[in-house]
């Protein structure tokens, strides 16, 4: 039987009803997923789902099993050999002070001395020189004379940093505190013709100006020391990375062209200073590499973990904590390719606790430098 027109008509009908509501359904259906996303955003979830941490970012072994692999021991008398020295230098003067024209001599006499900084965070340490730097003058200022004497106490310090890459360098200026006596000796005249009253104007006026003559004599006096000193300073430290030669123990073993990290902790007898390639996560310095019974004055320790299989297979086969024999240390050397300039003497090596240790004895570090002009050396103390 075909179906009526009425009965399509109802069918279509009841279709377009069931999609209608199916519509309204889906409709109601979003909307309310919608607003439970919106409640939700306001909410704190209780278990929020972990995020992977990126590989890169995880640690492969914990921070207190991570040693900076290079540490250098610098002891006391290592450094005190190229800064220690007594100072005696003499000079002309020849100048112009307030109109007047002083011709005499000057003698700075003092000490310097190295001194370490204890708990600093740097590898610092500071020179220091103190003394007294004396004038006697005669100043003409037609038709007076007057003979004066200037007395300057003085105190200057230069700090020394440690740079991997370029050794000790010179931080900044040298600060100089210190104070200046004035002393007038006795006045006189060019001209025998009213000698009296020219020396009484001279007495009467130099009285006047004594206090900005002596700020002159205090500026002056303390410029000269502070060149002197600057110079002399630059001369010690050039001195110091020649003999030593740290950086090329870390050009060596740590790559010339590697950033490096460096964390220093010193003491008033030693600085322990140690360094590894940026990016890694090392120890605190906190607990060092256990000082040897017999320490050299300069002592380069070199972990196993950056020496390479080559050098640790060698150093398997010497027996652990003790002194290297010489056949045992060429091979390590021939293994690594390293060696002392032939012009120096051959170093002393030794195993300490999966460390190997370049040891610079007495005898290995070059004499202390020739004194200067300003300086003569002392004792180390």
């Amino acid at each position: 039987m075909k179906p009526t027109r009425s009965s399509v008509a109802l069918f279509g009908i009841a279709s377009f009803i069931v999609l209608f509501l199916a519509a309204v359904l889906v409709a109601s259906l979003e909307v309310r997923a919608v607003n439970g996303q919106e409640a939700d955003a306001t909410k704190t979830p209780a278990v929020a789902n972990p995020q992977p941490t990126p590989v890169a970012a995880a640690e492969t072994k914990p921070p207190e099993a991570n040693p900076f692999p290079f540490v250098v021991r610098i002891d006391k008398s290592a450094l005190l050999r190229y800064t220690d020295s007594e100072v005696d230098d003499k000079r002309a003067v020849d100048q112009y002070v307030l109109g007047a024209h002083a011709v005499g001599t000057s003698r700075t006499e003092g000490e310097i001395r190295g001194a370490l900084i204890p708990d600093s965070k740097e590898a610092a340490f500071d020179i220091v020189f103190t003394g007294q730097s004396a004038t006697k003058t005669v100043g003409r200022q037609e038709p007076a004379l007057i003979y004066s004497r200037t007395f300057t106490d003085f105190k200057c310090t230069h700090r020394i940093n440690f740079d991997p890459r370029r050794g000790f360098i010179v931080a900044g200026d040298a600060d100089v505190e210190g104070t200046t006596r004035l002393v007038y000796d006795g006045f006189a005249s060019t001209r025998d013709l009213g000698r009296r009253l020219i020396v009484k104007i001279a007495e009467r006026k130099a009285g006047q100006v004594h206090e900005q003559a002596r700020l002159i004599a205090d500026r002056d006096n303390k410029k000269i020391v502070r060149e002197s000193f600057e110079v002399e300073t630059e001369r010690q430290v050039r001195d110091a990375n020649k003999g030593l030669d740290l950086v090329r123990y870390i050009n060596r073993f740590l790559g010339e062209k590697t950033t490096l990290q460096m964390f220093a902790k010193s003491s008033t007898d030693c600085i322990h200073i140690g360094i590894g390639p940026e990016g890694e996560k090392y120890a605190p310095m906190t607990e060092l590499p256990p000082s040897r019974e017999k320490s050299a004055p300069v002592e380069v320790w070199v972990h196993s973990s950056i020496l390479g299989e080559p050098v640790a297979a060698v150093m398997k086969l010497a027996t652990p904590e003790s002194k290297l024999s010489i056949l045992e240390q060429t091979k390590i050397l021939g293994v690594l390719s390293f060696s002392a300039p032939k012009d120096e003497p051959a170093l002393d090596m030794a195993l300490q606790d999966g460390w190997l240790v370049f040891a610079l004895p007495e005898t290995a570090l070059p004499p202390p430098p020739a004194p200067t002009a300003m300086t003569t050396p002392t004792a180390t103390k």
